[in-house]
């Protein structure tokens, strides 16, 4: 089991909350500065901020001392089977890549970037992603995070094409020859064909 304790639990912050405040607090010093911020600055500006609000968390002797149940190019991951969550720990000093970026700019995204992009996570598909703290190994940070599982949907394959038919109204002289599944979860129907 992942084990942590933090000094003081940063409860009641919604990952929402945080991103705006850092991104406030980067958005300032850009203005300050009449121009973008850069890696090394949004770096210092995050640590600032989870010095401020006690994100720094401490390990027990046990902590992360299991393999994880999967890793990833990002983090590794174990599952909280008890508690129906998922903890997600970056590894040190990386924050996935920026996706577009300055040639002036370096291509590793900040740890404002990363949580930004769980926060559009959470927004685009309803999850509930939490920044939970980060963990120092030695000087070097590994951001920790949670959610539970997401729920999924039935596959449009997994509908049977009688129950299909009858609710788009085509009978059972139709048939389909493409079926579309959108990112609302619409079924589309295209190309549809009198059967002879």
């Amino acid at each position: 089991m992942f084990e942590y304790d933090s000094v003081v639990a940063p409860q009641g912050i919604s990952l929402q909350a945080q991103v705006e405040e850092l991104r406030r607090r980067a958005q300032t010093v850009a203005r300050l500065q009449g121009g973008h911020t850069h890696y090394l600055e949004e770096v210092r500006i995050f640590r600032e901020y989870i010095e401020e609000h006690r994100f720094l968390l401490r390990r027990s002797k046990a902590s992360l001392n299991l393999p994880p149940d999967e890793e990833g190019n990002e983090h590794q991951v174990w599952f909280l089977p008890e508690e129906s969550r998922f903890i997600k720990v970056t590894w040190p000093d990386f924050f996935g890549l920026s996706v577009l970026y300055r040639q002036d700019e370096d291509s590793h995204a900040s740890p404002i970037a990363y949580l930004e992009r769980w926060q559009l996570h959470n927004e685009l598909f309803g999850d509930n992603v939490e920044f939970v703290g980060v963990l120092m190994e030695g000087t070097k940070m590994r951001l920790v995070y949670s959610n539970r599982p997401l729920r999924g949907f039935r596959h449009p394959w997994s509908i049977s094409i009688a129950s299909l038919r009858k609710a788009v109204g085509l009978g059972s002289k139709w048939q389909v020859k493409s079926l579309s599944l959108t990112v609302n979860g619409a079924l589309s129907f295209r190309t549809p064909t009198r059967e002879t």
